[in-house]
């Protein structure tokens, strides 16, 4: 298991070990980069990524359209 708190690092990990990986689990506010961007450039490197949100963050607008994109779950 790998963990990163700059979600910029954890893309370009990622981008040399996608094969590896068996699931993602993001937060929706990061710095740098939130978590519907880094949710899409993972996707963009392995667009079959099992992807998982937990958040305290509560839009639902937002929360629903990266369920429709494919995010496995938000907690």
């Amino acid at each position: 298991a790998h963990g990163f708190t700059s979600a910029a690092e954890a893309i370009e990990w990622f981008a040399s070990n996608s094969a590896s990986v068996n699931l993602a689990i993001i937060d929706m506010k990061m710095p740098e980069i939130n978590g519907p961007l880094c949710f899409r450039r993972l996707r963009e490197i392995r667009a079959d990524l099992p992807v998982v949100i937990l958040s305290g963050y509560t839009r639902d607008s937002e929360v629903q359209k990266l369920i429709q994109e494919g995010v496995l779950s938000f907690f």
